[in-house]
C-alpha cells in the first residue's frame, strides 16, 4: 500500500519525550511528554511513567509540568509547574497522593537540586533587588509617572539581553536554599547572576555553579566560570585558576574532587572536555587529553526536545558518564577518570539527547531521536547478558508516522580538494523516486557554525521530501563532531573553506545520484546557515532558488546590536570596526549583494536578540532596491532565533507554508 503524503500541519502530531529522570532502584523512569495544543497554540507538558513491559501512563494533567526529578530515597517526585500562576517546586508521592506545592517565591524557579538527606532544595529564582517575596504578594502601589513608564528600559550594563529571555530585567536567577518547613534563603545577588545550577555536596552545604561574579561581568557574560556557595562561610569562591568555560561540574560521590565539562575561553569551536580538580579547587586536570571529539550533545533538529545530559559519577566514583558527539551521532559513553579509558554505553544511528541512570548506575533510561522517528524513551539494563532484552523500547509515541511516506538518508563523503579532509553528508530520495526521472533537490546548511547534523528527525526535510524534493545535507569545516581542527578551520573566516567544502558536497551528490537535476537545486540555511545562504548566493548563481533565515548580514551592525555583543570581535583578531572595518565587510554577505541573482525569501523573528531583525531587513531592502532578482521578507512578532523548533506551533505551520510556496514557484518548475 502506498505510503501518505506528509503536509506541514502534520508536525502539530509530534509527541516527543525529553527530560527523563530514573528512580535511585531503576525499576520507574520518568519523562516529560511534550505535545501540541493546537487549538491554543501552545506546547503541553506532561509527566509520565514508564517500566518495562508496562504501558506508559501520565503522572501529572500538565500542561505546564517539566524537569522530574526523584528524591533520593526514591519515594517522591518533584518538578517544576505553573499551575500556581508561575513556575515553582511541586512535590508528587511516587506511590500514591496529590502533588503539593513546595515553592512560593515571586518571579518564579527555575531549576532545582534535591538536598541529599531529601529534607529540602537549592533552586535558581527569579529575584530582583528586593530579593525574596511571596508569589501572590501585589506590587506595591506606583504613582502614575511610575505606573506608566515602568516599561522603559534603563540600559547601564553591556550585557542587557539575550535570545529566549529577552532584555534582561531587575530580576536575575540567584541562588536560593530552603530546607522543608523552613523559610527560603536567598545566597547570591544582583546584578551578576547564576548561569547554571550544578551540583550540592554530600553534606548538602556546598553548592557549584557557574557565573560571572567579578565586577567586570558584563564585558563578556558569554563567559561561565566555575564557582562554589560555602554555606558555612556565608561566602562565594572561584574554583578555577584556569581560564576555563564551565558548561557543567558534578562533586565526586566521595568528597575528594570535582568533573567539569568545559572549554578553553579563548579557543572559538573548541572541544568540549573533561577536567577533573581537588575538592578545594585549583587546577583542573585533562581527564582524556587524546580525545579529539567533543563531549555534549551538538546535534541539531527542528523539534522542540528537551535535553538533559548531566555529568554522572560512576559507581565507585571511578568514571564518569556523558554524551559524546561524533560523525553526526550522539552516544552515552563511561570515561574512566584514572586511566584516560573510554567505553561506550549507548551507541547506534542515532541522537541520545535525554538519560537518567539508577543509584548503581546499572540501569539507563534514555531518550533518543532517528533520521526516521522523532522521540522515543528506551531503558537499557548493563547486567542483562541477552542482546535481545538488554535494550527495550518503553514507549511508541509516533505510532501514526508508520502510515507516512519518509526517506531515509543516505550518507556519502566528500571533499573540496585532495588536501581538504572528508566531510559527511547525506541524501535523501523524495516521494514516488523512480530511478529514471529528474527530481529538483535543496541542499540545507545548519546553523551554529560549531553544531552539526546528526541522525536525528528533521520535520522540514522530511516534508521536502514528501513534495518531491532530493534533500541534501551535511557537515562542512566548522562543525562538531570531527575534531578541533575541523572544527576551529574556519573560526576566523567564515565563506571560504566552508563554501568550498559545500560546493564539493553539491558536486559529489550530483556525482552519486543521476536522478538530481543539476539546474534544479536550491539552497537553505538558518543562523550560520542563513549567512552561508546569503554568502553563497552573493557568490554564485548556480542555485534555483534560496531560503535564508534569521541570517547575518552585517558583521559591524551585527557586533553593536546582537546579544553576543562585542564578544564576535574575537573572530576578527580583536580588531574593532570603528579602527578598521575591512575584516568585517569582506565577511558580510551585504557587501556582495549586487551580485545576487537568485530569488531569495527572508525570514526573520522579530524578538531574535541572536541574530537581530535589521539583518534581515536591511538584506531585502537592498536587493530589493536592487530588483534583480525575486524577494520577499516574512517577519514573525514575539519569536525568539529558536522558533523553527520552538517557536508557536502555528507560526512554525507558517512558516514552513511560506518555504513550500517559495520552492515551488522557483525552486522546483
Amino acid at each position: 500500500m502506498e505510503k501518505k503524503k506528509l503536509l506541514v500541519e502534520d508536525m502539530l502530531k509530534i509527541k516527543v519525550a525529553g527530560e527523563v529522570a530514573l528512580s535511585p532502584e531503576g525499576d520507574l523512569a520518568v519523562y516529560v511528554m511534550t505535545s501540541i495544543d493546537k487549538k491554543n497554540n501552545k506546547y503541553c507538558h506532561v509527566l509520565y511513567g514508564a517500566e518495562v513491559g508496562k504501558e506508559p501512563f501520565p503522572l501529572t494533567n500538565g500542561p505546564s509540568d517539566t524537569k522530574p526529578k526523584f528524591s533520593p530515597d526514591g519515594k517522591e517526585l518533584a518538578f517544576l509547574s505553573n499551575r500556581s500562576g508561575s513556575s515553582q517546586i511541586w512535590i508528587l508521592p511516587v506511590s500514591l497522593g496529590e502533588a503539593k506545592q513546595y515553592t512560593q517565591i515571586k518571579g518564579g524557579v527555575s531549576d532545582f537540586i534535591w538536598l541529599p538527606e531529601g529534607n529540602g532544595f537549592v533552586y535558581l529564582a527569579s529575584l530582583n533587588e528586593q530579593g525574596l517575596q511571596k508569589e501572590k504578594d501585589p506590587d506595591p502601589e506606583t504613582n502614575l509617572y511610575d505606573k506608566h513608564t515602568k516599561e522603559v528600559r534603563v540600559i547601564e550594563n553591556l550585557y542587557y539581553k539575550m535570545d529566549g529571555m529577552g532584555y534582561l530585567s531587575r530580576n536575575r536567577p540567584q541562588l536560593v536554599y530552603q530546607e522543608r518547613e523552613q523559610k527560603p534563603v536567598q545566597l547570591t545577588q544582583g546584578p551578576q547572576f547564576v548561569y547554571r545550577l550544578c551540583d550540592v555536596d554530600e553534606t548538602g552545604r556546598k553548592i557549584l555553579f557557574t557565573s560571572r561574579q567579578d565586577d567586570d561581568w558584563d564585558r563578556n557574560a558569554w563567559s561561565s566560570y566555575l564557582y562554589e556557595y560555602d554555606m558555612e562561610k556565608a561566602r562565594v569562591k572561584s574554583m578555577i585558576t584556569k581560564d576555563l568555560d564551565v558548561q557543567q561540574a558534578a562533586y565526586s560521590p566521595k568528597g575528594d574532587r570535582i568533573a567539569l565539562l568545559a572549554t578553553l575561553s579563548d579557543l572559538t569551536g573548541g572541544n568540549t572536555k573533561l577536567y577533573t580538580m581537588p575538592i578545594e579547587g585549583g587546577e583542573p586536570e585533562l581527564a582524556l587529553p587524546n580525545l579529539d571529539k567533543t563531549l555534549g550533545n551538538l546535534a541539531l533538529s527542528d523539534l522542540p526536545l528537551r535535553s538533559s545530559t548531566p555529568i554522572v559519577w560512576g559507581w565507585g566514583a571511578k568514571s564518569v558518564y556523558l554524551p559524546l558527539s561524533e560523525g553526526g551521532k550522539v552516544s552515552l559513553v563511561k570515561i574512566f577518570v584514572d586511566t584516560e579509558k573510554i567505553e561506550t554505553i549507548v551507541e547506534g544511528n542515532r541522537v541520545v539527547y535525554s538519560y537518567s541512570l539508577s543509584a548503581n548506575c546499572k540501569k539507563i533510561a534514555f531518550a533518543a531521536s532517528y533520521m526516521t522517528n522523532p522521540s522515543d524513551l528506551f531503558y537499557l539494563d548493563t547486567e542483562n547478558d541477552n542482546p535481545r532484552t538488554r535494550e527495550r523500547q518503553l514507549t511508541e509515541l509516533n505510532p501514526w508516522l508508520e502510515e507516512y511516506f519518509l526517506s531515509t538518508p543516505e550518507i556519502l563523503k566528500a571533499r573540496a580538494s585532495r588536501k581538504s579532509p572528508e566531510v559527511d553528508l547525506w541524501v535523501m530520495r523524495p516521494k514516488g523516486f523512480k530511478a529514471h526521472e529528474s527530481y529538483p533537490a535543496i541542499l540545507q546548511i545548519h546553523g551554529g557554525p560549531m553544531l552539526m547534523y546528526g541522525y536525528s528527525f528533521f520535520f522540514e526535510f522530511q516534508l521536502m521530501a514528501n513534495m518531491g524534493m532530493g534533500v541534501i545535507f551535511s557537515n562542512p569545516r566548522g562543525s562538531q563532531g570531527y575534531g578541533e581542527e575541523f572544527c576551529t578551520a574556519i573560526a576566523k573566516e567564515w565563506g571560504k573553506l566552508d563554501y568550498n567544502d559545500l560546493l564539493a558536497v553539491r558536486k559529489r551528490a550530483l556525482r552519486r545520484h543521476k536522478w538530481i537535476d543539476d539546474n534544479r537545486i536550491s539552497v537553505a540555511g538558518g543562523s550560520y546557515g542563513g549567512f552561508m545562504t546569503a554568502w553563497i548566493i552573493g557568490h554564485t548563481d548556480i542555485f534555483k532558488a534560496a531560503i535564508c533565515s534569521r541570517p547575518v548580514i552585517h558583521w559591524t551592525s551585527m557586533s553593536g546590536t546582537s546579544d553576543g555583543n562585542w564578544s564576535w570581535y574575537r573572530r576578527f583578531d580583536f580588531v574593532l570596526p570603528w579602527e578598521d572595518e575591512k575584516a568585517y565587510r569582506q565577511q558580510s554577505p551585504f557587501t556582495y549583494v549586487d551580485k545576487v541573482k537568485t530569488p531569495v525569501l527572508i525570514e526573520i523573528q522579530e524578538g531574535d536578540l541572536r541574530c537581530p531583525i535589521e539583518q534581515g531587513q536591511m538584506y531585502f531592502s537592498a536587493l530589493k532596491y536592487l530588483n534583480k532578482a525575486p524577494v520577499k521578507l516574512v517577519s514573525y512578532p514575539n519569536e525568539f532565533h529558536g522558533m523553527s523548533r520552538n517557536g508557536k506551533p502555528w507560526n512554525k505551520v507558517h512558516r514552513l507554508d511560506q518555504i513550500v510556496d517559495w520552492l515551488v514557484t522557483y525552486g522546483i518548475d
